[in-house]
């Protein structure tokens, strides 16, 4: 293990003084790959969703704990609460086209090839499409994308070239992207997500540096990632670069591949930040968004910067109080004959009237009753999951593409609570007791002056937690620091409240009471 990290540390030095550019593509990296802003059932705000690449050296994947990631609008901090998905859940079109070299000297090893090949393919999202495009002495298939089960048929059929030859790599590229070029959504209103998995040597007819940085960067203009899956089987190290280059230039991953058993774990990691990209969610006013530039950090690592054109429905520009839905503009209401999507928003409608009317009788019963008796802390399980959270990470909540059952409040200090004015935070122990704080949407406590509950408590992180309202208007609290919170004693990381809760973080109490 030790030798192969110092091997791959000698090829990145390589790479990074041989063809600066291309070291980029193998370290660390946050990657915007794609901004949409649509038009949200919340017609004030828009729905931003940013979809984000987070990977480690050779392209692990970053898993994201208990910090949240951070929206920077022209290198502003926002503090809006957001939705944590991944791109397999997402809904998303994926278009693949597969590369793979199959030249005399290949002749050993293409059953390894082949094998990482199908694997790539039966790993993909559901629905894609994907083509495959074999090169050696000439360039074969590619011209249009189908099926996967179509794809591994294909890779099965490959075979080496019978005698050394002039490798036409860049020639198979530009094929690969001209088909991607005209790929077309399958799914209505689904984004087509680009992509070129490449097995190769590196090895060209014209190795010109220029010719890879040309083709990289016409794939980043197409909005094609080019990822390598890199392997010698003479150990020629330097055709790497081009890989590296191409990737680079292209958004995509270089992976090596040292051996042929070291395609499994380099495929694993591919198919790894293609399925579980980040998918990140804000409800945001359009003109916040409109004509600025959006990136992304988390930890110490910040993203490149996507301005925002237009607020569009798969390129529609939606009538006012329409939503997008599926790639298409809904009406929220109106007069006129209801399609199946009014019937549903109508009975919908009349569902959550119900849910509120059953909702202010049980809390007019649970007021009269809590008159009669003296407040208590009512059981919770440990860590009860809270309906929003989908079982995710702290911070995540609900799929990526679905509505988001609160609208976010506007971020500033808490105020005191007046009778009725909704829940509050009594604080019964710490800082500031006796106080009681007005609940909002997206309340943070923490050690950070710009928390809405500031606690001045070695204890205490930064952004320590959250208390996030559902669509009934209940609340729940969610751990952002990793150390825990306690509720009624419990440690959590995320629980739904009910009143008379106690809530723990650091030395203060807080006693959770819905008026």
């Amino acid at each position: 293990m030790i030798r192969g990290a110092r091997s791959a540390a000698v090829l990145l030095v390589g790479l990074a003084v041989a063809w600066p550019s291309a070291a980029g593509a193998a370290g660390p990296r946050l990657l915007l790959d794609r901004v949409e802003v649509e038009p949200s059932p919340f017609g004030e705000l828009a729905r931003v969703r940013l979809h984000v690449t987070a990977v480690q050296l050779e392209g692990a994947v970053i898993e994201a704990g208990s910090e949240p990631f951070v929206l920077t609008i022209n290198g502003s901090r926002r503090r809006e609460p957001h939705l944590v998905g991944r791109y397999a859940g997402s809904g998303g079109a994926t278009a693949v086209m597969v590369i793979v070299a199959t030249g005399w000297e290949m002749e050993a090893d293409l059953d390894a090839l082949s094998d990482a090949a199908r694997r790539v393919v039966a790993g993909l999202p559901p629905d894609s499409q994907v083509g495959v495009v074999s090169y050696g002495e000439s360039v074969e298939g590619g011209h249009r994308l189908g099926t996967p089960s179509a794809a591994e048929a294909s890779l099965q059929r490959l075979s080496a070239d019978p005698a050394p030859a002039d490798p036409q790599l860049l020639a198979a590229l530009e094929r690969a992207i001209t088909t991607l070029h005209r790929a077309e959504r399958k799914n209505e209103g689904a984004p087509l997500r680009k992509l070129i998995v490449l097995l190769s040597d590196g090895k060209d007819v014209d190795p010109e540096p220029s010719r890879y940085r040309a083709i990289g960067e016409r794939a980043e203009r197409e909005g094609i990632r080019i990822h390598s899956l890199a392997f010698s089987p003479v150990d020629n190290r330097r055709p790497l670069l081009g890989l590296g280059e191409l990737s680079k230039r292209s958004g995509g991953t270089f992976r090596w591949v040292r051996s042929r058993e070291g395609f499994r774990s380099q495929v694993s990691t591919l198919l790894d930040e293609i399925n579980r990209q980040y998918v990140l969610t804000w409800f945001l006013p359009p003109d916040q968004v409109m004509n600025r530039r959006l990136a992304v950090s988390y930890r110490d690592l910040t993203s490149n910067e996507v301005r925002v054109r237009e607020v569009s429905c798969a390129g529609q520009t939606c009538a006012a109080g329409q939503l997008c839905a599926r790639g298409r503009c809904i009406a929220i209401g109106g007069g006129g004959r209801r399609g199946v999507f009014g019937w549903i928003l109508l009975i919908g409608g009349g569902l959550l009237g119900a849910v509120i009317v059953l909702g202010l009788a049980g809390a007019v019963i649970g007021r009269m009753r809590r008159s009669a008796a003296p407040a208590g802390a009512p059981g919770m399980p440990p860590g009860a999951g809270m309906p929003w959270a989908g079982g995710g990470p702290p911070g995540a909540a609900g799929p990526p593409g679905g509505g988001m059952p609160w609208a976010a409040a506007p971020a500033g200090p808490a105020a005191q609570a007046a009778p009725g004015a909704g829940p509050v935070l009594w604080i019964i122990a710490g800082p500031f007791q006796g106080q009681r704080m007005a609940l909002r949407h997206g309340f943070v406590i923490g050690s950070a002056r710009d928390c809405d509950l500031f606690l001045p408590d070695p204890q205490v992180a930064p952004h320590h937690a959250v208390f996030v309202m559902d669509k009934s208007g209940g609340y729940g609290v969610q751990d952002r620091s990793g150390a825990g919170i306690f509720v009624n004693g419990a440690r959590i990381t995320e629980a739904r409240l009910q009143h008379g809760n106690v809530v723990q973080i650091g030395s203060c109490e807080l006693r959770y009471l819905v008026q």
